[in-house]
């Protein structure tokens, strides 16, 4: 391990990294207990592609990057790792940490569970396209495929909204919800085949 490994172990939240460059390539952070937006599998998901590149059928998903994807707000990306040489597109991406590597902080991370009262209905590319604006700020609006079924709105009384990670496992996310009114529950995860909520 580094001083810059045990920095980002410090922080106890739920969240990913991505290194720029050839800082922590793809992979590696699994050795250190820490989520990275990147990675390197025979096996790709089609969507997560999209998401990152725009388009599909790229063997080596996200072998290497140097720049910042599009849809970064929608990837739970809280820390940038870089070798010092990267510059960051604004002012707003703080270092936190140098010295093996340089962290920034990223200012859009958004917590991977957020709760959201608006959804709108649209086609998988007009989703596409809004999520890989870098204007797009997953916790206004839902984009959903399809119109949900809706359960009648019970009485809430005066509950607060929120939301919150109880447990993160690998094949198991235990979230806990409470909303004045009706409302969806986002986890910023890629859908896999097989999920169940």
């Amino acid at each position: 391990t580094t001083p810059g490994i045990e920095f980002l172990h410090s922080d106890a939240s739920l969240f990913r990294t991505l290194g720029i460059g050839p800082t922590l390539p793809p992979n590696t952070g699994m050795m250190y207990g820490l989520q990275d937006a990147r990675g390197q599998d025979f096996a790709t998901v089609k969507r997560y592609e999209e998401l990152i590149l725009g388009h599909s059928g790229e063997f080596f998903l996200y072998a290497g990057v140097n720049e910042l994807p599009p849809s970064l707000a929608t990837m739970g990306v809280k820390y940038i790792l870089s070798d010092g040489a990267w510059r960051p597109p604004s002012k707003d991406f703080k270092p936190v940490y140098r010295g093996e590597m340089t962290i920034h902080r990223n200012p859009f991370f958004l917590e991977r569970a957020q709760l959201i009262a608006k959804h709108t209905v649209a086609t998988p590319g007009e989703i596409l396209a809004r999520v890989r604006d870098p204007r797009f700020d997953p916790r206004h609006t839902l984009l959903l495929e399809e119109e949900p079924a809706r359960e009648s709105a019970g009485e809430r009384g005066n509950l607060k909204a929120a939301v919150r990670i109880k447990s993160y496992q690998p094949d198991e996310v235990v979230l806990e919800a409470a909303s004045p009114g009706p409302a969806f529950v986002l986890l910023l995860d890629t859908y896999y085949p097989g999920w169940k909520a």
